[in-house]
């Protein structure tokens, strides 16, 4: 995949981000999949692990069953926060914009494989609400 160069989009729309904020929130979404794989990987090792107590590091106790827990916990938010946001902007078409966020694809792609069921200028709004309501929810993560 790569970057594609799109229209630029007016600093007067509401739902307006700078370009590298966009890439850096593409980006951060595209990882969904590995998360899920990740996540799925680590709920087996700790299955697999459940009996196992706390080790002793040299002066340290290490907890690797817990800190799996965490782990897993903290792929679970982020994929959380991306399904919940999309369900906050539309329902309608939550999960036509779940696979372009989460796989960049286009509207074209939904248009001709998904036959999605609403008009470009009804997606991109959405879309871009998107973004612009996941910068705003990073934001927010970064200042607690």
């Amino acid at each position: 995949m790569g970057t594609n160069v799109r229209a630029k989009i007016s600093k007067k729309n509401p739902y307006w981000i700078s370009k590298h904020r966009f890439y850096e929130l593409k980006h951060y979404c595209l990882q969904y999949d590995e998360w899920r794989r990740t996540k799925e990987n680590l709920e087996s090792v700790l299955i697999a692990n459940a009996n196992r107590v706390k080790l002793r590091m040299g002066s340290e106790w290490a907890d690797p069953t817990g800190n799996l827990a965490v782990r897993i916990h903290e792929l679970d938010a982020k994929m959380r926060q991306i399904e919940d946001i999309i369900m906050r902007i539309d329902p309608f078409i939550a999960k036509y914009m779940f696979v372009a966020v989460t796989k960049g694809v286009s509207y074209t792609y939904l248009q001709m494989q998904m036959e999605i069921p609403c008009s470009k200028e009804y997606y991109y709004k959405r879309y871009r609400k998107f973004w612009w309501t996941l910068s705003n929810e990073k934001d927010k993560e970064a200042v607690t």
